[in-house]
């Protein structure tokens, strides 16, 4: 119950983030929706591939748990290409460290993305936030943080 709590919070919190730095002045949404509502979610096949992960809570540990199948394991160390989603994980103007997710963050009316759905990501230059599909390139890895519920990463990445 905590973590899923917790999960909540996070990907709220991620959220407030990028709607504190893009939002104001800069975002407008259309016929009063609310941001990122009207914008369909990446449909990039290599999403596909991540959501055959499966991700249990381990009561025990009190975490999260990926079980990531051979085919998403195979992949680690190669150069992996998906598009998706910004949301900065601090509060700056630009930022190298980073989620991508394959739906756009600002809507009030729509779930969160699953575990499954969620990279974390590390670019070779700054960017900044904007509520636009981004293309990410970079050296892929599975992980077990199951404490922040992070279970992909793409470091070195390009972000077109």
């Amino acid at each position: 119950m905590m973590l899923a709590q917790s999960r909540r919070r996070m990907i709220a919190g991620c959220g407030l983030l990028l709607a504190g730095l893009v939002l104001p002045g800069t975002l407008r949404a259309q016929d009063g929706a609310a941001p990122g509502a009207n914008i369909p979610p990446s449909k990039h096949s290599n999403w596909d591939i991540l959501r055959k992960t499966q991700v249990k809570l381990d009561f025990k540990v009190g975490t999260y748990v990926a079980t990531h199948p051979a085919s998403t394991v195979a992949l680690t160390g190669t150069t992996f290409e998906i598009e998706g989603f910004v949301t900065p994980v601090k509060s700056e103007s630009s930022f190298r460290h980073f989620l991508l997710m394959p739906s756009a963050p600002g809507c009030a009316f729509c779930p969160p993305p699953e575990f499954n759905e969620i990279i974390e990501v590390v670019s070779r230059e700054p960017i900044t936030a904007e509520l636009r599909m981004f293309k990410v390139r970079g050296k892929f890895s599975t992980q077990n943080n199951g404490k922040d519920g992070l279970f992909f990463k793409i470091e070195d990445a390009r972000v077109d």
